[in-house]
């Protein structure tokens, strides 16, 4: 099989799923499925997805989850304000029900989104007017900065998908990606929990390695990589601080973040 990222025929099968072949790309250190023709469509990204579909993934619904995801992005926030001009126009792919473009505007960004559910899109239009488009095509004008978080992995085609942002970029935008990382401590050293709780809409779940590789090949200069998702406990270890700054020390945080400059 074919690598989704690095193009690789070098890969090796780890799990087979419901209806999806998991591989390894023994070249990048990326994990991609092999999709089989027994079910497992695509979700629809409608309301249970936000809901249902994320309380079984994190607990609780999305807007349940509103407070945490508002302090994720202002933390995010405060690098991009450092590397984007203040009122700079950014596009956040994957925008869901809008609260990371509320927090932009809020930091002095103008943000605009892209997002396919419509009950997301028509969420974040009534509730915090921001605009928001169905389809990459239809982006108008060009962007100081453009950011998918957790959003790549459900694309098939991710080099096509960065190329499109870098069209859309201003001469030294900014991409910020944040992703699952294939190398982190869950998936190396507890692999059967890891395939189990896998979200099967992942296409792929990219190495911090690969992934650069993708932005530098595409046209891009990486300035920063930082690694989250510090769940000690997962490969048990205790949940004490001291782990957790090691992990994050090593790169075996279980998501990582990577921005980069168009160059």
């Amino acid at each position: 099989m074919e690598c989704i990222l690095c193009h690789s025929d070098n890969s090796r099968k780890l799990f087979d799923g419901p209806f999806y072949t998991l591989h390894l790309c023994l070249s990048c250190g990326s994990n991609f499925q092999e999709r089989h023709n027994r079910g497992g469509q695509p979700p629809d990204y409608d309301e249970e997805y936000f809901k249902s579909g994320h309380t079984r993934a994190y607990g609780r619904t999305y807007i349940g989850d509103e407070q945490n995801i508002r302090e994720i992005s202002r933390r995010r926030l405060r690098y991009l304000r450092k590397i984007v001009k203040p009122g700079g126009r950014l596009l956040d792919i994957g925008s869901a029900m809008g609260l990371f473009c509320d927090e932009a505007r809020a930091a002095g960004l103008s943000p605009e989104g892209l997002e396919i559910s419509g009950y997301a899109r028509e969420f974040s239009s009534s509730t915090f007017n921001i605009k928001v488009w169905r389809d990459i095509r239809e982006c108008k004008g060009s962007f100081d900065a453009a950011t998918l978080w957790f959003t790549l992995e459900h694309m098939d085609s991710p080099a096509e998908w960065i190329n499109n942002v870098r069209l859309l970029l201003n001469d030294g935008g900014v991409i910020a990606v944040s992703a699952p990382n294939s190398a982190g401590a869950f998936a190396r050293f507890n692999p059967g929990e890891y395939y189990r709780k896998r979200p099967p809409e992942h296409l792929f779940e990219p190495s911090p390695h690969a992934m650069k590789d993708l932005l530098e090949r595409s046209g891009f200069h990486t300035i920063r990589i930082e690694y989250f998702g510090l769940h000690p406990e997962r490969i048990s270890l205790p949940q004490s601080g001291l782990f957790k700054i090691m992990q994050k020390i090593a790169g075996l945080g279980d998501t990582f973040e990577i921005y980069a400059k168009k160059v």
